[in-house]
């Protein structure tokens, strides 16, 4: 085994910290404390946490127009930059404290990838490789939540593994984490952060839950997993609640999907966000176009998306080869990235290849592990292949790509290792009889 070639501790601790080094050299080296400029003004989430600051509430996302309150993302990173902005000021020091931020956040996913893939099933070693790809393929992007989505999707692995642990009584009940319900508790809290922060992960939640309830079931534990269910909706009531009160309508989390759904499926749609604003002049974002930021005034965010929505899914039904056309592109887009560091795409490129033997690996070790990861590499990228590509989709999964990449890597190594393993101890029976 790998862990048998490395078998102190210490040598371990100093890989992983230089691996977080180098990785935090990657993230943070980059950041200048520079003009506020250095946080561009124009993503809707940012403009968000500026009005949160400025006027105490969720307003104007686009930089086009007023459009007044708005539900467009969630509210988990527009607090946390208002949050900064409060601290520091929306000048330099405010714009600085966001990139560290957001770095800071990149370099505490490569720490945890080796606790996560351990509590997955394969060895820590093995997290140790998937970090080193995840220092070579980091993408960091400040304005938006991915990275910060990514990061609590790790933090509810690792208390989904605990949670089986626990059913299976393989935990300490008297410790803080060591029952089932406190475990599902914590990570309904975990759950609720993750929503409010990226609620296109909402399909991993409900396919983890379905898990939940079936291995509570089979152990003995039918009602464990309730809290799983009940706190992270406990958590979103105050922003529903809000959103009922602005609108006069229920939003699930965020509105923003018809929008994006139309401009994704039209007769000029493009594959990538960036050939959709770059091509034919019929990129009508109300973020780039003042005259349809005017109609969101005009009709109100949350009709003005549903109007979106109705007409997207219109053309939809009367193109559906077209459609399926671009859904199909959008599915190699989100896999196989193009970025601006060549290095970074062959390394996205080269785990994403080995992504199905380190599955394979996997659940030959852990089949717990092997359908966590399957659930949020299956049903996380859904909702992506029928809107307009961006890298940034993929950020809060790919600690899954590069995981899974390391168990594929390790495997051959292992094998090599056990086949000169076993062919010195057939030397040695050979020498001995001779």
């Amino acid at each position: 085994m790998l862990k048998e070639i490395v078998q102190t501790r210490g040598l371990l601790a100093a890989l992983w910290a230089g691996i977080v080094i180098f990785g935090a050299d990657r993230c943070f080296q980059p950041i200048l404390h520079g003009p506020p400029e250095c946080i561009p003004m124009e993503e809707e989430a940012v403009r968000m946490g500026f009005a949160l600051y400025k006027y105490g509430a969720y307003l104007n996302p686009y930089k086009t127009f007023d459009t007044g309150p708005t539900a467009h993302t969630g509210p988990g990173f527009p607090t946390l930059v208002a949050g900064l902005y409060h601290i520091f000021g929306d000048q330099v020091a405010g714009a600085y404290a966001v990139q560290m931020t957001e770095a800071t956040a990149v370099v505490a996913q490569i720490a945890l990838l080796p606790c996560v893939m351990e509590a997955l099933g394969t060895s820590f070693l093995t997290g140790l490789l998937g970090a080193l790809f995840a220092v070579i393929g980091v993408r960091r992007d400040p304005t938006w939540e991915a990275n910060y989505s990514g990061l609590l999707l790790m933090a509810a692995t690792l208390l989904a593994c605990r949670y089986y642990r626990a059913i299976l009584g393989k935990t300490n009940p008297s410790a803080l984490l060591g029952s089932p319900l406190r475990i599902a508790s914590a990570f309904g809290l975990v759950w609720g952060a993750i929503l409010l922060t990226g609620p296109s992960t909402g399909s991993i939640w409900v396919v983890w839950l379905v898990l939940g309830i079936w291995v509570g079931r089979q152990f003995g534990s039918p009602r464990a997993w309730v809290p799983a269910l009940i706190v992270p909706l406990v958590l979103l009531i105050p922003w529903e609640w809000r959103n009922y009160n602005v609108f006069h309508a229920f939003v699930p989390i965020r509105d923003s999907f018809g929008l994006e759904l139309q401009l994704s499926n039209n007769p000029c749609a493009k594959v990538t966000i960036w050939l959709n604003r770059h091509g034919e002049k019929c990129y009508d974002h109300p973020k780039e176009v003042a005259a349809e930021a005017r109609k969101v005034l005009d009709f109100g965010e949350v009709e003005y998306n549903r109007g979106k929505q109705r007409e997207a899914v219109r053309w939809i039904a009367s193109h559906p080869q077209q459609a399926l056309s671009l859904w199909e592109k959008r599915f190699g887009v989100f896999w196989f990235l193009r970025l601006d560091r060549r290095i970074a795409t062959w390394a996205i490129d080269f785990a994403t290849a080995l992504t199905p033997l380190g599955l394979l690996v996997l659940y030959r070790r852990s089949r717990l592990g092997a359908v966590l990861c399957a659930s949020i590499l299956l049903v996380f990228p859904l909702i992506y292949y029928t809107i307009q590509a961006s890298d940034r989709y993929r950020l809060p999964i790919m600690w899954v790509t590069f995981g899974l990449a390391a168990a594929g890597c390790a495997a051959p190594i292992e094998w090599a290792f056990r086949s000169l393993r076993f062919s010195r101890a057939q030397k040695v029976v050979l020498s001995s009889r001779a």
